[in-house]
């Protein structure tokens, strides 16, 4: 009788603790909670990215950087990004080259830009991992150029 009782109780058990599990799960993603793994992770690869890209920007121009997790639905993925006023879209550029650095052609940059901007990118390896850096600004000229980077993958 006691073995019966024993594993009645261990079925409730685990039926609860998978029924809680799936209720979190659910929970998380009606409250576009992002996992926090995901952000962990986001944070170090933001981290990473930023001090890898650093030397190459325009003097000054570090201190702007920041980023996002890109952890919730849907998944982006981590990227890192900072405006630049008063800078002509191949000056922000300028420092990232070759060997390090590679361009990126004119056409597959431009598919990255809304269809009012301009748009450059270069590739690079950082730590193993394809990064790359692209750079918009509005066709008219006005406005600052935007530096974002990310992890390809």
């Amino acid at each position: 009788m006691n073995m019966i009782v024993g594993s009645a109780f261990c079925g409730v058990v685990l039926i609860g603790a998978v029924l809680f599990t799936r209720a979190k799960a659910w929970y998380d993603f009606v409250a576009d909670r992002p996992d926090s793994a995901c952000v962990a992770q986001s944070a170090a690869d933001n981290e990473r990215l930023s001090t890898a890209i650093t030397p190459y920007l325009p003097p000054g121009t570090a201190a702007g950087l920041s980023g996002a997790h890109g952890c919730g639905p849907p998944k982006s993925g981590a990227w890192i990004g900072t405006d630049l006023p008063g800078i002509t879209i191949k000056d922000a550029l300028r420092g990232f080259r070759a060997p390090a650095w590679t361009p990126v052609s004119a056409s597959e940059a431009q598919e990255y830009a809304e269809d009012d901007e301009v748009a450059i990118a270069v590739t690079g390896d950082v730590d193993g991992r394809k990064a790359d850096v692209y750079a918009t600004q509005p066709k008219s000229g006005v406005g600052p150029v935007t530096i974002t980077a990310w992890f390809d993958e």
